[in-house]
């Protein structure tokens, strides 16, 4: 069911971003995460954020595959995805994250 979701809203984006005029080209930038989250993955998808932003893209997607990890890591990530001025989308692929499935 999740994994529909992510692809609807994946589906969204992109169906968006093809809405858009024939001289500019679409922009989802695209962040991998997998192993356990730390300051390092926290820094990570801050800059994600910022170069999403940077670049002008539609959204960023976030292929999330982690067993989960530092709590204050971890809030610094969800306080980046929610003052992104770009959508954020998170896919968990192969559904390992039992910690942000919940």
């Amino acid at each position: 069911m999740r994994r529909r979701i992510a692809i609807a809203a994946l589906a969204l984006v992109t169906g968006a971003a093809s809405l858009a005029s024939a001289e500019s080209s679409a922009c989802v930038l695209r962040a991998e995460l997998s192993g356990i989250i730390n300051h390092g993955t926290g820094d990570y998808l801050g800059a994600a954020v910022d170069e999403a932003e940077a670049q002008g893209c539609e959204a960023l997607l976030v292929v999330l595959d982690t067993p989960g990890g530092e709590l204050e890591a971890t809030r610094r990530i969800v306080q980046a995805f929610l003052g992104a001025q770009v959508p954020v989308v998170v896919y968990v692929a192969p559904a390992r994250a039992p910690s942000g499935a919940t």
